[in-house]
């Protein structure tokens, strides 16, 4: 008796569950970026975490895993979701042949606009100025950008050739949570310099 009363309290927890669920799925279902945005608030923030863990910081910075996830869901999953849409326009077919090409265009036009965009509204936002923000472009772009071309067109050859349309933006989020820890990485390094500098600035102007 006990375990027919527990699986009927189960049965109805899950009904209910699912029946305040629904009105998101059906979002979710209507509006296909909104998976992206979802998923890109929980994996740049996680990411930022596991880097910070990975760090030697003293403290959490919280705001700036805030920071990672208002740039993940409000930019990258955003922009990311119109390049697929431009991209699946321009090449429609679905084959191997055309996800490469796809997996190539993307590294020279969408890439480098993404990394550009990462490193100088992430400084910004840490109340630097723009030029230390553009300095922080000009730094790390290129040697970022190398190794993304080693890893992403493969994975955007994949999403392009195998992956429907509608869930290309969520599978590509799958693969963000280790580029995320990686640009979380290569984030912090340069904000400690430049904080170095600043610093070593003031100093001087003391003397």
């Amino acid at each position: 008796m006990n375990l027919l009363r527990l699986m009927f309290t189960f049965h109805k927890a899950r009904r209910y569950a699912k029946s305040k669920a629904e009105p998101a799925f059906q979002i979710f279902r209507k509006h296909p970026i909104t998976r992206g945005m979802a998923s890109y608030l929980f994996i740049w923030p996680f990411g930022n975490t596991i880097q910070q863990i990975m760090s030697d910081q003293e403290k959490f910075d919280y705001w700036k895993i805030v920071r990672f996830g208002i740039y993940g869901a409000l930019i990258t999953a955003p922009s990311l979701y119109a390049w697929v849409k431009i991209s699946t326009a321009m090449y429609p077919n679905a084959n191997l042949r055309i996800a490469c090409a796809k997996a190539l265009i993307e590294q020279i036009t969408y890439t480098p606009f993404a990394m550009t965009t990462f490193f100088f509204s992430m400084t910004w936002l840490e109340t630097f100025s723009a030029a230390e923000a553009w300095a922080e472009v000009k730094t790390k772009f290129i040697p970022s950008y190398c190794i993304a071309i080693t890893i992403w067109p493969v994975i955007g050859t994949i999403n392009f050739a195998f992956i429907p349309e509608r869930n290309r933006v969520l599978f590509v989020s799958c693969f963000s949570l280790l580029w995320t820890v990686y640009l979380a990485h290569v984030k912090n390094l340069e904000r400690d310099k430049m904080m170095l500098t600043n610093k070593t600035k003031e100093l001087e102007n003391e003397k």
